[in-house]
């Protein structure tokens, strides 16, 4: 499951205990029957049915990530908006689309309708589009748990566990490294736990690099409090990136941040403990990543040192429920108030001018 389908679930679990949530998915879709599992009360509205539907209203406020799609169908309904950017770069491939989106952007801001999730999502958006916005930070929400990680005497054989689909080079080259850099470490063994979608791009990366002291172990169709479960039986430190770094850090699971590379990772590349920087807890590109300070050396070290393990656990956890609890999160979207309506991102588009904006869908209904 991907982090915006975890974050629209953990979002809209909370948010309906004391609103009327409707969230735009599929009936039959992996968000909805989330949910449903979840016993949340929702009403579920296809992004198709959207203009027509009768069930989003002016007065509501429409939550968007960055992804812009099916605002269209919403014109005439005009609810409030906010856009909560997930995504560290917007993509302009013209002079133009830099232009519309700094405009867009702007408007968003001085009308309190604009969040970045993390500080490098906020400094990676005003480098692109040259100019300055408010660092106003909204982290991705993880549910609480109680902690149950508990550090006791450590394994013969040490586990991490790694999340992250298949499909993506970007996912894959942090536990390439991983992988690599424990066959580094003398007289230790080693599992790599994967949770993914698919393993056929991990085994076409790993393909004759896996040392000899590092067995990977690949792991299907975890999600939610399976998820947990089995990061608590599997775990001994966790390295992820986004959201997947916070399902280990929620259960007091030491924890490191990932970070992504299209290519592999360079060989000086140091690793950084979640508590240690997290104003940039979903990672970024190596390249303008924060950098770490840590060798794997030193990260097993710790494992095998009961005492130092405990305090990065507790802080772990401390630092998670603190920052990035789902309440905290739903509280912080209550007190924005944000005034934004779609209306004032359509019409920084050319695709809605060309349909003729507002008029046109009128016309068709």
């Amino acid at each position: 499951m991907g982090g915006i389908e975890k974050l629209i679930i953990t979002m809209a679990s909370d948010l309906a205990k004391d609103h009327e949530v409707i969230v735009m998915a599929k009936e039959k879709g992996s968000i909805a029957q989330a949910l449903r599992s979840l016993s949340t009360q929702f009403n579920c509205v296809d992004p198709a049915d959207a203009a027509t539907a009768n069930a989003i209203g002016h007065d509501d406020l429409l939550i968007d990530f960055g992804v812009y799609r099916d605002l269209q169908a919403l014109s005439r309904i005009n609810p409030r908006f906010l856009l909560w950017r997930v995504f560290p770069h917007i993509g302009c491939k013209s002079p133009l689309a830099l232009l519309l989106f700094r405009a867009m952007f702007s408007r968003l801001e001085r009308q309190g309708s604009l969040v970045f999730m993390d500080h490098a999502c906020h400094e990676s958006t005003c480098g692109e589009l040259k100019t300055s916005f408010n660092e106003c930070i909204l982290p991705l929400p993880i549910i609480v748990r109680d902690k149950q990680y508990v550090v006791d005497c450590p394994r013969e054989r040490i586990n991490f566990t790694y999340i992250g689909r298949g499909s993506r080079i970007w996912k894959v080259h942090p536990a390439k490294k991983l992988v690599s850099d424990l066959g580094e470490v003398a007289h230790e063994s080693f599992c790599v736990h994967v949770f993914t979608d698919t393993d056929q791009l991990y085994r076409k990366e790993l393909a004759g690099l896996i040392p000899s002291n590092v067995e990977v172990v690949y792991h299907f169709g975890f999600t939610m409090e399976a998820l947990s479960q089995k990061l608590l039986e599997l775990s001994d430190v966790h390295y992820s990136m986004g959201t997947a770094c916070l399902e280990g850090a929620i259960l007091g699971i030491p924890s490191i941040i990932a970070d992504a590379s299209y290519d592999d990772f360079p060989a000086d590349y140091r690793y950084r403990w979640f508590v240690e920087d997290i104003k940039n807890y979903a990672g970024g590109f190596v390249e303008y990543a924060t950098k770490g300070s840590h060798r794997i050396e030193d990260i097993v070290a710790t494992v095998r040192d009961p005492s130092a393990l405990r305090g990065i656990s507790d802080a772990t956890y401390s630092e998670a429920v603190e920052n990035f609890s789902s309440p905290r999160i739903a509280k912080a979207i209550e007190e924005l108030h944000p005034q934004a309506r779609i209306r004032d991102v359509l019409r920084y588009m050319p695709s809605y001018w060309l349909n003729g904006g507002p008029i046109s869908l009128r016309r068709k209904r």
